[in-house]
């Protein structure tokens, strides 16, 4: 699973995607999750629309072995 942050990040897992694809042939999944809640200088800089997590598929007590 790739997961991207907004902006350049959800960018870059469309890239990551397509290349891990040309060389396995395996279709990774591609999950969008926004952390500008958890940021502790929110009142110092400009902020942008917040984009909604996007992760549909479960990650709780999963690794890199689990499919």
């Amino acid at each position: 699973m790739l997961v991207g942050i907004p902006t350049r990040g959800i960018e870059l897992t469309k890239v990551l995607e397509k290349e891990l694809f040309s060389r396995t042939v395996l279709r990774i999944r591609k999950e969008i999750i926004d952390p500008i809640f958890y940021r502790d200088d929110q009142n110092r800089v400009v902020t942008r629309l917040i984009q909604a997590a996007d992760i549909s598929t479960r990650i709780e007590k999963k690794n890199s072995f689990n499919r």
